[in-house]
């Protein structure tokens, strides 16, 4: 969907009757874009929250006094902000033209080469496991391989809040996701007026509903399973 038609549904629709949120007689000013773009942004973040809308998964490379890896840019090969190697070792393996994006939500699996899963906060005592530290850093084991593989959850690629025609601004979710990103915005708009609007709660409450609704309609993408290290050695 591109942003133009989500701007349409928002001016004809629930906001057509108000004058809120840089939204006069049904019609945005291309001045507010970078009020309303900025709400739509944070609902797409909700979104991202709630469903596996994007998967990525980068390498590390095993480092040999570290154990502990955080996945942040300054870290990455392609690092943006130039930082001192020797405090911020290189070990996220990108490039300048695919960079890491510092797009954690959810670190999902640990895995090898091949795509199998090293256990993962597993506290089993007969059980060498990575162990989550926090959601973008992770313990590790000692391992034979020099790299290994993370995947996680992504957040999305925000809009652009200024310097865009509309027309060409892709919103980066399926169909089945727009009655809520609509909802989730609009409740947004009207918080900025007060967070106790009773219109902002109304939307949230309607996001809410669509959000249950996806999910009952079994239309949210599903976590993919994956083979673990043990069960592919036969030990489960």
């Amino acid at each position: 969907m591109f942003l133009d038609e989500f701007f349409r549904y928002l001016t004809y629709g629930e906001l057509s009757q108000y004058n809120v949120g840089g939204i006069v007689n049904g019609e945005i000013n291309s001045n507010n874009y970078p009020y309303v773009v900025t709400n739509i942004n944070l609902g797409l973040i909700e979104l991202y929250k709630r469903f596996s809308l994007k998967w990525n998964e980068i390498e590390i490379e095993v480092q040999e006094d570290t154990t502990k890896y955080t996945l942040h840019n300054n870290y990455a090969v392609s690092d943006p902000n130039n930082t001192d190697d020797n405090v911020f070792p290189k070990y996220i393996i990108d490039t300048v033209g695919i960079p890491f994006l510092n797009d954690v939500i959810d670190i999902h699996a640990i895995r090898d080469s091949e795509k199998v899963a090293y256990p993962f906060n597993d506290e089993s005592p007969e059980v060498e496991s990575f162990f989550l530290d926090s959601y973008n850093t992770i313990i590790a084991p000692t391992i034979e391989e020099t790299s290994f593989f993370v995947r996680y959850k992504a957040s999305p690629v925000l809009l652009p809040i200024s310097g865009f025609t509309p027309e060409t601004v892709i919103i980066p979710i399926g169909n089945q996701y727009t009655e809520a990103l609509l909802n989730y915005t609009i409740h947004k708009i009207f918080s900025g007026i007060s967070a106790q609007n009773p219109e902002a709660i109304s939307f949230y409450n309607k996001f809410l509903a669509a959000v249950q609704q996806i999910k009952s309609d079994g239309l949210g993408n599903k976590d993919r399973t994956t083979t673990t290290k043990l069960e592919a050695n036969g030990w489960l």
